[in-house]
Formats: structure tokens, C-alpha cells, sequence
């Protein structure tokens, strides 16, 4: 599904259910702040997540708790400040995260630790210092 470039605000909890075989999201540029708990329950095949470029500050702890075939989270270009290391629990199949452009100002690296396949890591233009 790709709903990139529209007006979307807030993500409510049953846009997505029952999409089991759903493989590639993509909603960015648009004005997301909000994702509602248990958005993104029933996507199991999830593959790809793409939020650039929206309004996101905080994401529920567990949002991607069955999202175990994600391979691509791009959170670039949102106003995260801090990263929850619950929201990466779950991803050990994740290989590319985008948090470029972002409000992070401090790190504990140990929130990557068990993901194995990670290849790509952005953190290019955030406040880390």
C-alpha cells in the first residue's frame, strides 16, 4: 500500500487490520503525528515500513511487536527525540533503519544489540552529540 503524499494525521488502530500478507507500507510526506496502539498488529509479513517525512515525536513501546519480517524501518524526517529500545525488540530481521533528520540527542547504542542482520544505521543530521 502506498499512501504517500496526502494529508494523513493519525493512524488509527484498524486502518490496517486483517492485511496478513501486506508487504510494503509506505506513507510518507504526509502529517502524521499520531499512531494509534495496535496500528500495525496484524501486519506479520510486513517487509517494509516507510514513514519519512511526517510529524511523528513518540511511537508506542510496543508498535511493532509482531512485525518479525521487517527488514526496512524508515523513520527519517520526523521530530523523535529519544529512541525506546522496546520499538526494536521484536525486528530481528531489520537490515536498514533510517532515523536521519530527526531531534535525537543522545544515544545508548545497546538498542541495536539483538538486531543481528542490521546492515544499514542512519543517524545523519540529529543532534547527537
Amino acid at each position: 500500500i502506498i499512501l504517500n503524499f496526502n494529508r494523513l494525521r493519525l493512524i488509527k488502530w484498524f486502518y490496517f487490520s486483517n492485511l496478513t500478507s501486506l508487504r510494503i507500507l509506505r506513507m510518507k510526506n504526509n502529517r502524521i503525528s499520531s499512531i494509534e496502539k495496535n496500528s500495525f498488529q496484524d501486519l506479520i509479513n510486513l517487509q517494509e515500513l516507510d514513514l519519512e517525512n511526517n510529524c511523528l515525536f513518540g511511537l508506542d513501546p510496543v508498535l511493532f511487536l509482531n512485525m518479525n519480517r521487517l527488514s526496512l524501518l524508515n523513520l527519517g524526517n520526523n521530530v523523535l527525540k529519544d529512541l525506546k529500545a522496546s520499538w526494536f525488540n521484536y525486528l530481528q530481521s531489520l537490515r536498514q533503519i533510517f532515523l536521519n533528520n530527526n531531534q535525537i540527542g543522545k544515544l545508548n547504542i545497546k538498542i541495536f544489540s539483538n538486531l543481528k542482520n542490521l546492515g544499514t544505521l542512519d543517524l545523519s543530521r540529529t543532534r547527537l552529540i
